[in-house]
């Protein structure tokens, strides 16, 4: 196994350490959960990085990144939408369309594994992923009580980083659904191609 590869699943081992960040109850949990969310997503940027300098690329790896991405943010979807940080119902709505997409896009990429075609991440589907990154890591940062207990300034802060990650997270969303559209279309010879034996 390559070091690339194994950055990327201490990348989905690490998911379950900000997750309980997220949830525990200590002054500044939701801050720290941020940050942590941040360099788990910044970890995509290392392994990438660490295959292409150290010519490390595998199918493996190609396979496994986007299943990590995936598995971040898919997570916090769900505690988004449980903690009501995204304006439900609407927000719920958009959820459920990407989740849809992701489970649409995972089961296409096992059916093109299955005939031993592997589809790395193209440019739109990493947008996607760092605007959802991006918006996901800052509304996490956001709903930390704190900003509501030290005064308006504060709280006015945090008012300005959640609009600032929504809008974020809601144009990974769209980009979401047109990446989606756009891999499928661009690959479709996975459902024509027959499966080797």
């Amino acid at each position: 196994m390559t070091t690339a590869t194994k950055i990327t699943l201490s990348r989905i081992a690490f998911i379950p350490v900000v997750v309980a960040v997220y949830l525990l109850n200590f002054p500044g949990h939701r801050m720290l959960a941020g940050v942590l969310f941040a360099i788990a997503a910044l970890s995509d940027l290392i392994d990438g990085y660490v295959a292409r300098k150290y010519n490390q690329v595998s199918d493996l790896g190609k396979f496994l990144d986007p299943i990590a991405d995936k598995m971040l943010v898919v997570v916090f979807m769900f505690l988004f939408v449980a903690d009501n940080l995204i304006f439900n119902p609407w927000g719920a709505i958009v959820c459920g369309v990407v989740l849809s997409r992701e489970f649409m896009i995972s089961a296409f990429r096992m059916q093109a594994a299955v005939k031993k075609i592997v589809i790395p991440a193209d440019v739109w589907g990493k947008l996607k992923t760092d605007f959802q990154d991006v918006g996901s890591a800052v509304i996490i940062f956001a709903s930390d009580p704190i900003f509501l207990s030290h005064g308006d300034a504060v709280a006015t802060v945090g008012k300005v980083l959640m609009y600032i990650g929504l809008v974020a997270f809601f144009i990974g969303a769209a980009l979401a659904v047109y990446s989606g559209v756009n891999y499928i279309v661009k690959n479709k010879n996975v459902f024509t191609q027959k499966e080797e034996a």
